[in-house]
Formats: structure tokens, sequence, C-alpha cells
């Protein structure tokens, strides 16, 4: 008689971690989360293919973490939750090697992977168990799992280059230049993968003029820059792309080759600025002030994209769509693109980029209210469901869980 296994695995939906996957084009299900404000953590409906996975940091007792007078040191636990139900509890602290920062919380899988660094060396864990510890002081700019191995960007902390590593070696490595692209900000990570090549980019500075590099499976090509302020570099299917600003800082360009197109946000000096790709086109993210006043642009060419006056914006690409989220003194505004009018949330933090996910239906936040007291919030589309927990959240993703059959 043959017996039948179910075995399940899981792929993520948003990009922003790229486990080296493009999404399903067959996302269906329900992610079994309440659609009506104030509902009830763990209330899941029926199991489906769709799994909402987040991180929540909580302190321990009722510490004040928004004061935060121990300086880091409270005693606090991250709580890996699928569809609002923990899965995982790890203690943080220095003695554990996991620290409670946002930024050093990565989910990839519907795993946690956490990053933390002592006076001497960088230790990146997997729910909790240490699996990799190299010599160094290293911020992960990129973190990608793909065959089985798991491949990371880092760049020094003091600045001094970096160094690309295959399961905690170094495969890569360079004493000066900087990555474009991060784990926090900017609309794509530091390392990803392009046409199945795993790829990165970066600047050095060493000589008189910045020189640019792009680099594919570790071959590396040279390109000249141009005599401008480049705010980002980004590869798509063999291509190159050179998003920067001329020294006045108001006149603006895409390169891609010998080739430029003109971005003009008249008026606009940009501080900040990244490209990502959707649905085959590149789009630029754009933070730009003018008369002390900040405003954050998207450019679709030849289109020009105001998203109003805010501090900071982050942009999502989903099979074709797109969907802004814009921070300004703790008012956060979500909108996708074709719908109105947007939603507007006040008084919460959104703490990085990884606090979002745009799958083909709906768009995911994990917002935190200012207000002491205030238990953070996973919104849905403009739903908002507490999770009972004294901190925040750290980070989101989407996954799709197929199961499998297997005879044996």
């Amino acid at each position: 008689m043959a017996m039948v296994f179910a075995t399940v695995s899981c792929q993520t939906l948003d990009r922003h971690t790229y486990t080296g996957k493009r999404r399903s084009e067959n996302y269906a299900g329900s992610t079994g989360i309440p659609e009506k404000k104030g509902g009830t953590p763990g209330e899941a409906g029926p199991q489906s293919d769709t799994a909402l996975f987040f991180c929540a940091v909580n302190f321990i007792g009722d510490y004040d973490w928004r004061r935060d007078s121990s300086y880091g040191n409270a005693e606090a636990e991250l709580i890996l939750y699928r569809n609002f139900l923990p899965q995982v509890r790890i203690r943080a602290g220095e003695e554990c090697c996991i620290g409670a920062e946002p930024g050093t919380h990565h989910l990839i899988g519907g795993q946690l992977y956490t990053e933390y660094t002592s006076s001497t060396h960088t230790v990146i864990k997997r729910n909790g168990a240490e699996i990799l510890r190299y010599p160094g002081r290293e911020v992960l700019k990129g973190i990608v799992l793909k065959e089985g191995d798991l491949w990371t960007l880092g760049q020094d902390k003091k600045g001094e280059g970096f160094t690309l590593r295959r399961n905690g070696e170094s495969v890569f490595k360079k004493n000066e230049g900087k990555i474009f692209g991060d784990l926090d900000g900017s609309a794509h990570p530091g390392l990803y993968e392009d046409d199945g090549k795993l790829c990165f980019c970066y600047c050095s500075e060493s000589d008189a003029y910045p020189s640019l590099f792009a680099v594919r499976d570790g071959a590396e090509n040279y390109m000249q820059a141009p005599e401008a302020v480049v705010h980002d570099m980004f590869l798509y299917r063999s291509d190159t792309y050179v998003l920067c600003s001329d020294k006045s800082g108001l006149n603006h360009a895409l390169f891609s080759g010998s080739a430029s197109t003109p971005i003009r946000i008249d008026g606009y000096s940009v501080h900040q600025a990244c490209l990502l790709e959707c649905n085959g086109t590149i789009i630029a993210q754009i933070n730009a002030r003018k008369a002390g006043e900040d405003c954050s642009f998207v450019w679709r060419n030849p289109a020009l994209i105001s998203l109003g006056n805010c501090k900071m914006s982050y942009i999502y690409s989903a099979d074709g769509m797109l969907a802004y989220v814009t921070v300004s003194d703790g008012q956060i505004r979500c909108m996708k693109q074709g719908e109105n009018p947007p939603y507007e949330i006040a008084e919460s933090f959104l703490f990085n980029r990884a606090c979002a996910a745009f799958p083909d239906r709906g768009f995911f936040l994990a917002l935190t209210p200012k207000k002491a007291g205030g238990k953070p919030l996973i919104v849905r589309n403009g739903a908002q469901t507490e999770v009972d927990v004294n901190g925040y959240i750290s980070a989101v993703e989407l996954c799709l869980e197929k199961k499998e059959e297997e005879e044996l």
C-alpha cells in the first residue's frame, strides 16, 4: 500500500529579501486575517495556501520601550508569527547575539534570520539557532537564499569596503566601496538575482572621480561614472541603469548604456532616490526638497507622479502594479495604483521598508502607534488588527505555501 505524506514549502510573495524565485503567477486563497477593525489575533479563517508571517519585538513586563531608559539593554524577545499565531519565541540580548533593532530582522520563506555584530564578529541566526559566524563587523545590505546556500552582502560598519559571502565564506571582497541598495529604505536590496545570476553594484571613490562597478555572479564590469551625484545603480535583464543628478542638484537623469533620459522635477533638489523594476519597466522613487519642503515623486517614463509633501516614501511593485507609503511626522498615508482615495493612519511608526508587503492582492503594513501603551497593528487594505505585545513589529512577509504529495 502506498503511503502519502504532505510536505509544505514556502515561497515569498514580496520581493524585498529576494529568495531567488519570481512570485507565483497563481496566487490564490485567503491569509486568514480578520478583515474587520479590531479583530482578535489568532482568529484565522480556514487554512489556505497563503500565509502571513511577521516578527514582533516584545519587551518583558511593562517596560516603556519608547523612552528606553535602559538604553537598549531591556529584557526582550522576538516572536515569529504565522497568521497571528506565535510559532517561535527567541530571547534577545547581547548574551544571545540577537538584537531588538528592526533593521536586523529578515524574513525569508517564513523563517526569521537575524544579524548581530559583536566587537569582533558578525553572527547570523535562523529562528534563534546560530548558522553563521565570521570575523568582521558587517551590516547586511542583501541576503539571498539560493539552492540551499545563504548568500550575504555585508558592508563594513566603518565603511571600509564590503564582502560577498556564501555560507559565511568570502567569495568577493573589496577594501573600499559603497553598495547600492539595502534592506532598510531602498526600493531594492543590495544583493538580488537578474536572469538567474546573483548581482550587485557599487561605487568606488578612491580616484578623483567615482567609478561604478556592476557584478554578476562574481564577474565585475567597470563603468566610468558621469560627473554627477549618483543616487542608485541597478541591473535588470543584463542592462545597467544609473540614476543621477548634476552637480547643481537640480537636473536629473536615468542612464542606460549610452542613452540618457531626463527626469524633470522643476526646482527640486534630490536628497534620496532609488530604482526598481515594475512589469519590465524601470521606475524611480525620488525624495526631494524645494524651498525647505520635502516631497516625494515616482517617475515612470514619461509620467511623474507626486506623492505630496512627506519626509520619506516607500514604493512597492507587484505584477505591474505599484503601491506607495508616505511618512510625515507620524502620519502614514497608503495608496495603491488605480485606487482612490488613499487611507491614512495617524501617529504611527513605520520603521522601515520591511514593515510592508505587497503581493498580488492586498497591501499589508506593520505599524506601531506613537502613543504609550498602544499596540502594534497589522493593516490589510485599511483594516486593522492589533498584536498583543509590548513593543513593535519589525518585518512582515507573505508566503505561498505549496502542499506537495509524496508516495513512499
